[in-house]
């Protein structure tokens, strides 16, 4: 299971070697850490590439400044 919130990017893969035009039906997911996962033999890529696509872009976007402005639990103001 790969939580959506840390879903970075989600392309093709095309896993075929030099010259090669077998379609392997890949997807490659990375992470906001940098860990990638190859899931391979996907019969219909392109919808599920769109699907994962259109489901991050209504993922509701953090703001980082919102968090370091806020005042820690317990400190004095």
């Amino acid at each position: 299971t790969i939580p959506l919130r840390n879903v970075y990017q989600v392309e093709r893969a095309d896993s075929g070697g030099t010259g090669s035009s077998v379609d392997s039906g890949s997807i490659l997911i990375t992470t906001a850490h940098h860990t990638s996962f190859l899931f391979g033999n996907i019969s219909d890529r392109d919808f599920l590439c769109y699907k994962i696509s259109e489901l991050l872009a209504k993922l509701p976007k953090e703001k980082s400044s919102k968090a370091l402005n806020r005042p820690e639990e317990g400190e004095w103001t």
